[in-house]
């Protein structure tokens, strides 16, 4: 119900206070009173747009409120839609609601700034909001009777509504909406997954084959520098054999070879070690030039094992090579970042591989919430067929009260389908009351 209504700069009125009790209120007076300026400021606090001029003094704002104690349940789905508060009633601040004792009976408050420049602000609970916002409140507040306004009665869900009342269906019809807003939300979950299968389609089969393609390389880190060495070495194979052969030749094995010069050097010197210092230290140097030399010599052996001519081999790693360079300027990444790249694409692809399983879960889960949405639908509307009846009678004994004794009343339900298979019925067949229309 309206508890309050304030109103402060607007067309004929400076200020003023309105508070309603319960029951019927009747405000009466002669055309010019000012009945019109109270519906009017009521109407434009509640989301309608401002027409002509509604200034008392047009250099001042026009404020108007409204405050209206309301049934929690009926508005629950607005409040949480547009994550409107309603607190406790121990707060001070006056813009914010109360809820009573039992928490079923909470305050409105409605706010409507006018600048004199024409822009306007909305609030609800000292929220600001729209006008639209605020007139889908207003159609579970008020109704309003004249020549030009319609009349809630006459709009389908609010019969829907009173008969939900009458019937106590309100908390099954929560229920409802609940299971019907879950099977909507993985709906959309498994749309879409689909859909991002469908947009990554080539993505996934261009990844195959750069997997395919990395792997079959079998990329090594520091490969290239290991390769670029051996391809130097079995390129100049044969030039650095033929340097070690005349260095044996040399070192070792012709008629005067530095080992035996040195040798002999060392044998003469030796002589004469006893007489200076100079001699012992080129005698020890000659002897440090002979065990490197045999060093040389063991070294040589080894050398010539590790070192051949190997055509093939050199084929094979020149072709390796070819190989690197082709996929690094294809992908424009060195070996470490292909690896990295190779790694990425895996884990894409498994994420789409692990949601493969997902979307069964997500068929099955579609498939238990059809059921529980037809369940409770199909209770709510064999218990409103069951109450409407009663309902019915109880609206024709008021009337014969009133002594329209030749008025019929009736309350026809039709389904929103034409399925007799529920099996067939998908969430578009529904809204959030079930598939009823009253």
């Amino acid at each position: 119900m309206l508890k309050e209504l304030k109103i402060k700069n607007f067309v004929l009125v400076d200020e003023m206070v309105i508070s309603f009790n319960n029951g019927l209120t009747v405000l009466t007076g002669e055309t010019g009173a000012g009945k019109s300026v109270v519906v009017g400021a009521l109407q434009l606090v509640l989301g309608d747009q401002t027409r002509g001029d509604v200034f008392f003094d047009s250099n001042n704002k026009v404020e108007l409120e409204a405050c209206f104690e309301v049934d929690i349940g009926l508005f629950q789905d607005l409040l949480d839609k547009y994550e409107i508060e309603v607190l406790n009633p121990d707060t001070t601040n006056p813009l914010i609601t109360a809820v009573d004792s039992e928490g079923r009976y909470c305050e409105l408050f409605f706010q409507r700034e006018i600048k004199p420049d024409g822009r306007s602000n909305i609030f609800i609970n000292g929220r600001k909001s729209t006008n639209s916002i605020v007139k889908e409140f207003r159609n579970l507040l008020l109704d309003f009777h004249s020549q030009r306004d319609q009349q809630s009665l006459f709009d389908e869900e609010t019969q829907l509504l009173y008969l939900d009342k009458y019937s106590d269906l309100i908390d099954l019809r929560e229920d409802f909406a609940v299971t019907l807003n879950k099977w909507q939300e993985t709906e959309r979950s498994l749309t879409k997954y689909r859909n991002d299968i469908k947009e990554n389609e080539d993505r996934i089969r261009l990844y195959q084959y750069q997997i395919e393609e990395l792997e079959n390389a079998n990329l090594q880190v520091n490969e290239e520098e290991l390769l670029d060495s051996e391809f130097n070495l079995l390129i100049n194979a044969k030039e650095v054999l033929e340097l070690y052969q005349e260095m044996r030749s040399d070192l070792f094995e012709s008629d005067r070879t530095v080992f035996d010069i040195v040798a002999y050097y060392k044998n003469r010197l030796s002589n004469f070690s006893e007489n200076n210092k100079i001699i012992q230290d080129t005698i020890e140097n000659l002897t440090t030039c002979l065990t490197a030399l045999e060093d040389i010599s063991s070294s040589m052996r080894y050398v010539e094992e590790e070192i051949t001519i190997d055509d093939e081999r050199l084929a094979e790693v020149e072709s390796r090579i070819k190989l690197i360079f082709d996929l690094k300027t294809k992908y424009r990444k060195d070996i470490p970042q292909m690896l990295a790249y190779l790694d990425e694409m895996k884990s894409f692809i498994a994420g789409f591989e692990k949601n493969i399983s997902h979307e069964e879960e997500l068929k099955k889960e579609i498939l238990i919430l059809k059921q529980m949405a037809y369940d409770l639908a199909s209770s709510l509307s064999d218990k409103r067929i069951e109450k409407s009846k009663c309902y019915e009678n109880a609206i024709m004994e008021y009337l014969r009260q009133l002594l329209i004794n030749d008025a019929e009343f009736k309350i026809i339900i039709d389904k929103n389908h034409t399925s007799n298979n529920h099996g067939t019925l998908d969430v578009n067949a529904y809204n959030h009351t079930g598939f009823d229309r009253v």
